[in-house]
């Protein structure tokens, strides 16, 4: 990568650090979740098959196990919907930054400039330019 386009790519998004945490702290706790949820799952399975004793009291023994499997369904929920919550939040923003410094930058050339291109191709490139960021 060019050290421009490191140093631009690093002015875009330097206002917007806690939402690049936050997008690394949902795909941790997403990947813990994706971790923990099968191995809850093996332990209610296992507990049950393995209980020996009377079969009235095997609710007793894996009610822990049924209660945290929905749990971390309902935790990988809450994450997901954070995640489109940060999404929302960054998104439109870093797209209205990067527009407007483009534009910034476009209007600073001078009048001959204009004049050798044209002013719709110029317009189309910065639009072009915001619209591979994600939605």
């Amino acid at each position: 990568m060019k050290p421009q386009l490191y140093r631009y790519i690093q002015q875009i998004l330097k206002p917007y650090r806690l939402n690049l945490i936050g997008f690394l702290t949902v795909g941790f706790i997403w990947a813990g979740l994706n971790t923990l949820t099968p191995y809850v799952l093996k332990l209610l399975i296992d507990t049950a098959v393995n209980f020996k004793g009377p079969i009235q009291d095997v609710f007793s023994e894996i009610k822990p196990y049924i209660v945290f499997y929905p749990f971390t369904w309902f935790l990988l929920c809450i994450n997901m919907r954070f995640l489109d919550f940060i999404k929302i939040k960054t998104f439109p923003s870093i797209r209205e930054d990067i527009l407007s410094s483009q534009f910034s930058y476009l209007i600073q050339h001078e009048y001959k400039y204009f004049q050798n291109h044209f002013a719709g191709n110029l317009a189309n490139k910065i639009v072009d330019l915001q619209g591979g960021i994600v939605n």
